[in-house]
């Protein structure tokens, strides 16, 4: 996926403001899954999710259906996991090690929903393909196939050998203009002027 790094769409005060944000709910008496939210909140931006593999199974449904609506971005390490470690009683990382362990973290399988995505992990994945790094461009939790990531997949599944009843309906033809999405923390890097600090 062609995805903007987080060290590169996180500016420095950003990556501060992160990382003020996580010594505060270490701090804090909230429960872990609150935590876990608000620190993912924070951080969320156009460099989130980004989809680096698709499982078999998901290239097949892409290829028979022409959409991803049964689809879903699967983390290899489960988010709640991810979250026990950073907040670990008693435990506060440094600022760079929580940054690359929690963005380190962050990459994901697009697989389907109930069979391959969900509580145990990567162990149910069917075979994953490496996704080249000009498809799945879109950041988030959602995924849009069009007609670049429908024909590849078709492709990949006829270079694997798997048997497949193409889709015959249309498929989104063209990409919508690219915008980026603001990072979260955008706003704070205004004084009350409206001037850029």
């Amino acid at each position: 996926m062609a995805c903007i790094p987080w060290h590169q769409s996180l500016s420095t005060r950003q990556q501060a403001e992160l990382y003020a944000l996580y010594v505060l709910l270490c701090n804090s008496l909230l429960p872990l899954p609150n935590k876990q939210a608000a620190f993912e909140s924070a951080a969320d931006g156009q460099h989130s999710w980004p989809i680096l593999k698709v499982t078999a199974n998901a290239l097949k449904y892409i290829a028979e259906n022409g959409h991803a609506d049964l689809l879903r971005r699967a983390h290899e390490t489960k988010r709640a996991d991810r979250a026990k470690l950073m907040f670990a009683p008693g435990v506060i990382m440094a600022q760079t090690e929580l940054l690359e362990y929690f963005f380190g973290l962050d990459p994901v399988t697009l697989a389907v929903a109930k069979s391959e995505a969900g509580p145990h992990g990567h162990a149910h994945f069917s075979e994953q393909v490496d996704v080249p790094p000009d498809l799945f461009t879109k950041s988030g939790k959602g995924t849009t196939i069009y007609q670049p990531e429908f024909t590849w997949a078709t492709k990949m599944l006829q270079k694997l050998q798997i048997p497949f009843n193409p889709f015959l309906g249309r498929v989104r033809k063209q990409r919508p203009a690219k915008t980026l999405r603001t990072a979260p923390l955008d706003h704070l890097a205004e004084d009350t002027d409206g001037q850029a600090i």
